[in-house]
């Protein structure tokens, strides 16, 4: 049976006292393999609360988040390493390591010891290929740019091989080039059978590259289905203030213009 990561009912507020803040609220969602989620909301609308606690990274105060049919905190450390592959929108490298090193990190919850097997070093390969990284894969990463870092982090969780790969803002700090290269990337892996899961701020790229959207308001899911039927001129208009119209590009893809605030 296909692994579903699915969350019910899921709650989270934090702090305390008068700046306690519910940030998400009864969000239900069932995330299948081989399918790209674009999950999308205005700022502080919940949308990185609600990854981490499908990454196993934050329990919710209500509700809960299965991998099959086992609560996510019942599946180990190793198991939830080697099937969830989390891409934080903050990456922290604090340490003077090469690239090729950063990404053998992505292989650790798949070894018994500190041995790299050959499917190891070929998971590594495939995922510096992958990414366009393998140029620099002696760079200590401290000396990469931004947009560089982003690909090396995204090359280190594609190595783990997840079955469901979460990402935080993936295409923050990549120019417009590598911004396609990833939501094609993307795309890629999904048709391996890994379930992709973006949080994107791109409205246009959401339409692009997802096959489901899931739009987030004030902690709440606001909609969930097929891009063209969630990105609406009038969803729009209500959740971001903004006015929009869908267009067919030049590759007869459909997208998405905004033209302001309405």
């Amino acid at each position: 049976m296909t692994a579903v990561l699915k969350a019910r009912d899921v709650s989270v507020t934090l702090g305390a006292g008068p700046t306690r803040k519910a940030v998400l609220t009864d969000a239900s969602l069932a995330l299948r393999r081989g399918e790209v989620t674009a999950i999308i909301g205005p700022n502080g609308a919940g949308k990185s609360t609600l990854l981490a606690c499908l990454a196993g990274l934050r329990a919710p105060d209500h509700g809960a988040v299965t991998l099959g049919d086992v609560p996510l905190e019942r599946v180990s450390a190793r198991e939830r390493g080697q099937r969830i592959g989390f891409l934080p929108q903050v990456a922290e490298v604090n340490w003077d390591i090469d690239v090729a090193t950063l990404v053998s990190l992505g292989r650790l919850p798949h070894q018994g010891r500190w041995e790299q097997s050959a499917a190891d070093l070929a998971a590594m390969a495939d995922a510096l290929a992958a990414t366009d990284t393998a140029q620099f894969a002696s760079r200590v990463v401290g000396t990469l740019s931004g947009g560089e870092r982003a690909r090396a982090l995204l090359a280190r969780v594609l190595a783990g091989q997840p079955e469901f790969l979460l990402a935080d803002e993936p295409l923050a700090n990549l120019d417009p080039r590598h911004q396609f290269d990833v939501l094609a990337l993307m795309r890629q892996v999904a048709t391996r059978g890994v379930g992709v899961v973006l949080v994107l701020h791109d409205l246009a790229h959401a339409m692009r590259v997802a096959d489901r959207v899931v739009m987030m308001d004030s902690g709440r899911i606001a909609a969930d289905g097929d891009p063209a039927a969630v990105l609406t001129p009038d969803r729009i208009a209500a959740v971001y203030g903004v006015a929009s119209h869908p267009v067919t590009l030049a590759d007869g893809a459909p997208g998405l213009v905004l033209s302001g605030p309405c």
